[in-house]
């Protein structure tokens, strides 16, 4: 969990209010909070949608790009929840432009499934969780993203893994096809990369 000291293990002390509190297991008392508290639950669902009409959906424990038409869209697959996160107080320091921090997640069958970095390579994995998380403890989870607003592209993001600060969720096509893309990390040279950018409209 976050605290203000570097690499010291931490205990369990209490739930107060919305907060969980630890103690650092050092010669000094003070508590100290969760990073992260989730914002009001999100209700509502979005569609994540990159260039040439491409949806985001997952299938499985997989997330792919598929061409949808208009009746298609209703897709439960397709259904995102983008939830917000709120920092608190021990948050670290961050630029003010980085974004909101958020989760994106699908729920299927009483499960969610939540996107999410795999550690060692850029690819992306699920996380299959029976609740959204209610406090994220650290700014290196991995699935943690800050959705920044694209320069020049009205109504698009970018999702920088909070992980990996220099990387954005975009779309990559399958090796061996042309028919088939999905969703990576790729590393950030510019906000210029459309492969990048990602609408957010809400599920009508």
């Amino acid at each position: 969990m976050a605290t203000n000291h570097s690499c010291l293990p931490c205990t369990f002390v209490e739930i107060s209010g919305d907060n969980l509190y630890f103690q650092v297991n050092d010669d000094e008392t003070d508590l100290q909070s969760d990073s992260y508290q989730i914002s009001t639950t999100s209700k509502v669902k979005h569609w994540l949608r990159v260039q040439d009409n491409l949806f985001l959906s997952v299938a499985g424990e997989q997330c792919h790009f598929v061409h949808l038409n208009g009746e298609e869209q209703v897709e439960p697959g397709c259904q995102f929840i983008v939830q917000p996160f709120n920092e608190t107080q021990d948050s670290p320091p961050h630029p003010e432009n980085r974004g909101r921090a958020v989760t994106l997640a699908v729920k299927q069958e009483s499960k969610y499934k939540v996107v999410s970095c795999r550690e060692g390579s850029n690819d992306i994995k699920l996380q299959i969780m029976d609740k959204l998380p209610d406090e994220i403890g650290d700014d290196n989870c991995w699935s943690l993203f800050y959705m920044k607003d694209c320069t020049g592209s009205r109504g698009h993001y970018l999702f920088v893994s909070a992980a990996k600060p220099n990387f954005a969720l975009a779309i990559e096509p399958e090796q061996g096809t042309t028919r088939m893309s999905k969703l990576v990390l790729r590393q950030l040279v510019d906000e210029v990369d459309e492969g990048c950018h990602i609408e957010v409209p809400l599920c009508l």
